[in-house]
């Protein structure tokens, strides 16, 4: 049995506050390629180019989609939420006058995480996003070729989630003009 299975050590995890965990990583302790989730710091995977494809082409689709809208579209960038410190694959965030130059967001209207082999990190992301009052939370699991709709976000989770198949066109309902249809973004022999 792995260390961290055990009920007794999870419970005792010292976990950091997001003033201890930039301390950290301006220090050098932590690198930059983690997360902070819940209190524990969460080393990221590294991407693999499927994944890359599939944020680079939801990413311009939907700027393309709300270009004349006030919200901003970030990708892989930090969410300041409660104890946690997330890096969404995809946050639209009402746009700033000073495009958060001074501190990250602490809202988003939408997040997206794109999932190949963190499906279990991105459903337990969940209820951090739900805790953090995000109205709209969607998974794109590319292993099941599904996308998971997480919505009306109460306390740490949300109360409300569809699944859809890659085959079916999905509408935001945050975004009313925001309807994803992934054969018609991702290229035709992606989705085979």
């Amino acid at each position: 049995m792995a260390v961290l299975e055990i009920n007794s050590v999870k419970e005792s995890l010292l976990r950091l506050s997001r003033d201890k965990y930039h301390q950290m990583i301006d220090l050098g302790i932590i690198t930059e390629k983690s997360e902070l989730l819940d209190g524990i710091v969460i080393q990221k995977m590294p991407k693999k180019p499927v994944h890359t494809y599939v944020v680079e082409q939801l990413f311009w689709f939907i700027y393309r989609t709300l270009l004349k809208s006030n919200y901003k579209i970030r990708k892989e960038e930090p969410l300041v939420l409660d104890n946690s410190e997330p890096e969404p694959d995809l946050a639209i965030v009402e746009a700033d006058e000073y495009d958060y130059a001074y501190g990250h967001p602490n809202f988003a209207s939408f997040v997206i995480e794109v999932a190949l082999t963190t499906i279990e990190i991105d459903r337990t992301k969940a209820s951090i996003y739900a805790k953090g009052n995000i109205p709209e939370y969607w998974i794109i699991n590319l292993l099941e070729k599904t996308i998971e709709v997480y919505t009306s976000p109460i306390g740490n989770q949300y109360s409300s989630k569809k699944v859809f198949t890659f085959q079916e066109e999905v509408s935001s309902l945050q975004f009313a003009e925001l309807k994803v249809f992934l054969p018609e973004i991702l290229h035709p022999n992606f989705l085979v």
